[in-house]
């Protein structure tokens, strides 16, 4: 089974600067169903993925994640939809909903502001936290979660 909310910016990318990339992580019940997901969504048309990788073991709640970078750019959430509406049919979830970082809240991925709180563009993320000492607040805020 796959849960369903997705963490979005929650995780440090691999490949890139943070405000360059959007790092997304599904969370799996087992690592049979997070290697499935990993290859259908590997295996899939998305042209932009950078990469893709799934967590070598479980987190402390026993879940283990796939983790999905994309640029971060005006075409993201274009590319989310798509991502997320191909794994609704194989993953039976109708509702995604986002754990985006520094939001509260969680977010119905089908809400009219989600181009509001979702961060697309590398200067406005940048801008918005990669300020001096956003850095550490950073760390902070992901050692608490």
């Amino acid at each position: 089974m796959v849960d369903y909310v997705i963490q979005v910016d929650r995780h440090t990318p691999k490949l890139a600067e943070q405000e360059d990339v959007v790092v997304m992580a599904f969370e799996c019940e087992n690592m049979d169903v997070a290697r499935d997901l990993h290859h259908f969504i590997g295996h899939g048309t998305y042209d932009d993925i950078l990469d893709i990788d799934t967590s070598p073991a479980p987190d402390e709640d026993y879940k283990f994640h796939v983790f999905i970078e994309l640029p971060r750019d005006k075409h993201f959430i274009e590319r989310l939809q798509k991502i997320l509406g191909d794994c609704s049919s194989v993953c039976g979830v109708e509702n995604w909903k986002l754990r985006i970082f520094k939001n509260k809240k969680l977010v119905h991925f089908l809400n009219k502001k989600i181009k509001d709180i979702l961060v697309t563009d590398p200067r406005l993320y940048k801008d918005k936290y990669m300020t001096e000492g956003s850095t550490y607040d950073r760390f902070k805020f992901l050692a608490t979660y």
